[in-house]
């Protein structure tokens, strides 16, 4: 227009100004509210600004109250309507040419597709957003959105490498904390979480309580505290001990009125039911999280239900989720489950052990046929450097006290006992088998003239191998990246790529030739046809033809070979029976 502008004069500038402060005012005290969990209060906040603002009608104070409407929606679990609001609110933010908030809009945005799962666009629009808050040197909120990204990528993945992302995270920061109380504690109750599912029970409760010190009086405070003392009780000291906070988190949750509280709540009590055998309060959590995820999309809830195998219908999200559905899918109160054990091998989720096998955590010793593993309340290992007759010791003090003539004729199969010559192997050989289980705590006592087991050690002999024959190319390829952080030994891990490459061909349904599967696999031809004999005789693949017409694809469930069954108790006498007929 050639019409000449109205010079502004300066009661427009105040009153112009004075909108902009109230409506940045009002967005601020709303996303207050919203994070405590006050959802109708965050509403009558930005309605009085809305009010105050004459409606919001210039483009800054527009950005700013469509961005409080979002956080209102998103803190609703109205997720479309959020998605909306910071669309708008980020074409205000450009019509305004106002960098803050298109960086804040671009940041609601992200995490509206994260809750519904759409988890690699949500991370792209995230690390927009921190571009953005660096490139405006804005470094507390480039810090928390960093944070935000930490966390979301933690929540999706394994928990062992779950932890390598937030300490990666805390690395990242420049004070070497981070100092909004808020990503601080969030952060420290996902990694409580990852240390019990690895087995670092102490290293869990160290977490949780800090994220208890750090946590305001507001309903979400609480609630997340909750469910996180409920993560670590759960494999601390089992399900009957994470009942209390699972009830108080679906109380805070019902009263917060929070569709993603209530969805991580009732995934808990889903859980909690799953292993007592409680068939009428599995359903009902089941219910609850099928209409939560009907209705709002929350993954999360997809998520519970398949780790549980709750829902046909709920797909493996997340890695997560992959990862914990061998183990817990199966778990029962007093029934162990030998494919959840193995599994745990596989997954590296050694907290988990004492629920595979149907136990509550305790102090155990647990001897498979190939492997030894102690466990005391949340803190799980394999045994290692065990000296020779360890596990044979280990095995009859199980079985009650002995006098060290006893223990001789037990361990050592020798008599008649002489303390002259025997005494110093039976003492050397008992010190060392009480370094290999750990000197912080007492599992094997001296008692009058031999030993016995501490006070509340339970040894417990498992008939069948930890680690199991894979029995499909999937398990083949699952098995490349087996215990996340502990590294297969050298001689294995040009065999087992070579395998995952093969699987990985293979199981996208071609039918492929020897010399087709050695370029896949990286190595020659006579190296790969060796595989895909030993493959072939396992029953994993079918051979096609013959000569140099031969081809391979994946072989169906029906033809796959069972694994292998224990013929005798888990001895080291019954495997070298077993040894002996094999020889036979």
């Amino acid at each position: 227009s050639t019409t000449p502008k109205k010079k502004a004069t300066r009661p427009d500038v105040e009153r112009w100004t004075q909108r902009i402060v109230c409506a940045a005012g009002g967005f601020f005290v709303t996303l207050a509210c919203a994070r405590s969990g006050e959802v109708e209060q965050a509403r009558a906040t930005l309605l009085r600004a809305v009010r105050e603002t004459s409606g919001g009608r210039d483009a800054w104070s527009r950005a700013f109250l469509l961005q409080g409407a979002a956080a209102c929606h998103v803190f609703a679990a109205r997720y479309g309507r959020a998605a909306r609001a910071a669309r708008a609110a980020l074409a205000s933010a450009q019509v305004a040419r106002f960098a803050y908030v298109q960086m804040l809009a671009t940041d609601m945005r992200a995490h509206v597709l994260l809750q519904r799962g759409e988890l690699d666009e949500g991370l792209r629009l995230l690390e927009q957003a921190r571009s953005h808050a660096r490139n405006l040197s804005l470094d507390v909120n480039a810090r928390v959105i960093g944070v935000s990204i930490a966390l979301e990528r933690a929540q999706a993945s394994h928990p062992a490498r779950a932890l390598q992302i937030l300490e990666a995270a805390q690395d990242e920061d420049e004070d070497g904390g981070i100092q909004d109380g808020y990503s601080r504690r969030l952060l420290l109750v996902e990694r409580a979480r990852s240390h019990a599912l690895v087995g670092s029970g102490d290293a869990a409760r160290r977490e949780v309580d800090e994220a208890a010190r750090l946590a305001t009086r507001d309903p979400r405070a609480r609630l997340s505290i909750a469910r996180a003392r409920a993560d670590v009780a759960r494999v601390t000291g089992g399900w009957a001990a994470a009942r209390p906070h699972i009830d108080e988190a679906a109380r805070l949750a019902a009263e917060a009125g929070d569709p993603s509280s209530l969805a991580e709540a009732a995934g808990l009590r889903l859980g909690c039911a799953t292993w007592l055998g409680q068939e009428g309060p599995r359903q009902e959590a089941a219910r609850l999280l099928e209409a939560l995820h009907e209705e709002h999309r929350l993954y999360r809830a997809a998520s519970w239900l398949h780790q549980h195998g709750a829902a046909a219908s709920a797909a493996p999200i997340d890695e997560f989720g992959r990862a914990l559905r061998p183990v817990v899918a199966t778990a029962r109160q007093g029934v162990e489950s030998r494919e959840a054990v193995q599994a745990i091998l596989r997954t590296g989720l050694w907290g988990l052990l004492p629920e595979a096998c149907g136990l509550e955590p305790a102090r155990r010793i647990h001897l498979f046929e190939d492997a030894e593993v102690i466990e005391q309340e949340g803190e799980v290992r394999r045994l290692e450097g065990l000296p020779p007759r360890g596990r044979a010791i280990l095995v009859a003090l199980g079985r009650r006290g002995l006098s060290r003539e006893a223990l001789l004729r037990t361990a050592w199969g020798m008599s008649p006992y002489r303390p002259d010559r025997h005494d110093a192997v039976i003492k050397t050989t008992v010190s060392r088998l009480r370094a290999a289980l750990g000197k912080d705590v007492l599992w094997i006592e001296t008692v009058e003239g031999g030993y016995q087991l501490a006070e509340g050690v339970e040894v417990v002999t498992h008939g069948f191998q930890l680690t199991a024959e894979p029995g499909s190319l999937g398990e083949v390829a699952a098995l490349a990246e087996a215990e996340p952080g502990r590294p297969a030994p050298e001689e294995d891990d040009a065999r087992r790529a070579r395998w995952a490459r093969i699987a990985r061909a293979l199981g996208a349904g071609e039918e492929l030739a020897p010399a087709e599967l050695a370029r896949t696999a990286r190595a020659s031809v006579r190296t790969v046809s060796r595989d895909l004999s030993e493959m072939h005789r396992r029953g994993l693949v079918i051979r096609l033809g013959e000569g140099r017409s031969t081809r391979y694809r994946d072989a169906p469930p029906a033809t796959r070979s069972p694994p292998p069954q224990p013929t005798g108790p888990a001895t080291p006498e019954g495997a070298r029976r077993r040894t002996k007929e094999k020889s036979r």
